[in-house]
């Protein structure tokens, strides 16, 4: 999502609670939007201790939590799941 806009020639997208470039340091440590979902897994107030003290399994936590919750926001509706896995192929 966040560099899809450099293969595709358009603008970088900005953050629509900001109104500046939405970057990855924006996301994980700038944005207003972000600050509940940041708090509740790490704290960090630059990229260089995020990635020096933080735990990158927290940092991918909030993301997926943070993500997850805008899918749904967007579809209007709960995400709902796929189904059972199949751990094997079907019979032909």
């Amino acid at each position: 999502m966040m560099h899809s806009y450099l293969l595709s020639g358009a603008d970088q997208p900005d953050c629509t609670t900001c109104r500046c470039p939405l970057t990855d340091k924006h996301i994980l440590v700038e944005c207003s939007d972000f600050n509940d979902t940041r708090t509740k897994y790490f704290v960090a107030s630059s990229m260089e201790e995020l990635f020096r003290t933080v735990d990158v399994r927290n940092v991918l936590v909030a993301s997926i939590v943070k993500i997850s919750s805008f899918n749904n926001d967007e579809m209007q509706g709960p995400i709902e799941s796929p189904g059972p896995v199949m751990k094997t192929r079907p019979n032909s």
